[in-house]
């Protein structure tokens, strides 16, 4: 991929570096080391505590979007019906990855995909996957109801994909919430269909198109504001998305529709879901004065930070706190 892209989550760790679970995981670990040695400086007005809480969240925040090169964003809440005000980050959870290597297992079974068409050996990372014409069968079918993938807080489906010549055809599908496919000159465009009052349906259309005889990485990802396509790191088109993807118990993803071949390979195919962290209470003498979002970029900085006003009950002061590059407070 390229160097806007994700790490592979498979294939030899020795030749590959660390996997994103992997380096997520750290991030985790990180955060929490954060927020606890941040809290062990002071107690007494709350500030220290809220401080760690805040702060961890977002350093978690900032360090996932660096490693799925995908913007995430922290909340924080007010107190409401007495309770203690909290704040959450919200980011990337890998939940598959099909590498298309011989007898490729997924942790959880029921994400075993079904594969068609023919094998290639020179892929991008290996083995790849290309249509065997007449074949009605998709190069990776797998069943993906909510109870596997709850997409409904945002999701990025990222895959490599190289082709061969500009033709239309069919890229992907999520049964009745997404489709996305090539035109005849091979741009992209997308219809998902959403859980809005009146089955809102959100279209983009790409106005260039994919390159040809070389790989690239392509994506659709949705955040719960926007929804967007891109190709190598780059937004081809987006549009405004606030609802969740439409899904139900009888959904299956497919890569490489048969119905309308694609002429090229396809190789790598992530999935990942975005999930709020568990919320984190802050101390019930710290009041934030608004509720706030704050933003991060695909390298991890925030965008246009608001500043973070807590009003501390015991000193009767408001404490006013500066998110820095890399989530850093300052």
């Amino acid at each position: 991929m390229s160097s806007s892209a994700a790490l592979p989550l498979t294939g030899s760790a020795s030749a590959r570096g660390f996997t994103l679970l992997e380096m997520m995981i750290v991030a985790g670990i990180l955060s929490v080391l954060l927020g606890l040695g941040i809290g062990f400086l002071g107690r007494g007005s709350g500030l220290s505590e809220a401080r760690s809480a805040i702060a961890g969240q977002l350093r978690s925040a900032a360090l996932h979007a660096r490693m799925t090169c995908l913007p995430t964003e922290v909340r924080i809440t007010p107190s409401e019906n007495g309770e203690n005000a909290v704040v959450s980050a919200h980011g990337l959870q890998p939940i598959a990855v099909w590498s298309f290597e011989p007898d490729q297992r997924q942790i959880d079974s029921a994400m075993d995909a079904i594969l068609g068409g023919v094998e290639l050996a020179n892929g991008r990372y290996g083995k790849a996957r290309t249509c065997l014409p007449g074949e009605r069968l998709a190069l990776l079918r797998v069943p993906l109801p909510p109870v596997v993938a709850d997409l409904s807080s945002g999701f990025a489906i990222r895959f490599d994909l190289k082709l061969t010549t500009r033709h239309a055809g069919m890229l992907m599908s999520l049964s009745q919430g997404l489709t996305v496919e090539l035109d005849g000159d091979a741009m992209p465009r997308m219809r998902m269909k959403t859980t809005g009052g009146s089955a809102l349906v959100i279209q983009l259309q790409a106005k260039e198109s994919l390159p040809v005889g070389r790989w690239c990485t392509f994506e659709i990802a949705a955040d719960g504001k926007e929804v967007w396509l891109s190709v190598d790191g780059r937004v081809l088109d987006r549009a405004t998305c606030t609802d969740a993807i439409l899904q139900t118990d009888s959904d299956q993803l497919e890569v490489g529709s048969s119905a309308e071949q694609v002429d090229g390979a396809f190789d790598e195919v992530q999935l990942m879901a975005y999930v709020y962290a568990d919320r984190m209470e802050l101390p019930s003498g710290v009041l934030p004065l608004a509720a706030l979002r704050v933003f991060f970029d695909v390298d991890g900085n925030p965008i246009a930070p608001p500043k973070i006003e807590l009003r501390i009950a015991a000193e009767d002061r408001t404490e006013t706190l500066l998110v820095g590059q890399g989530g850093v407070l300052q």
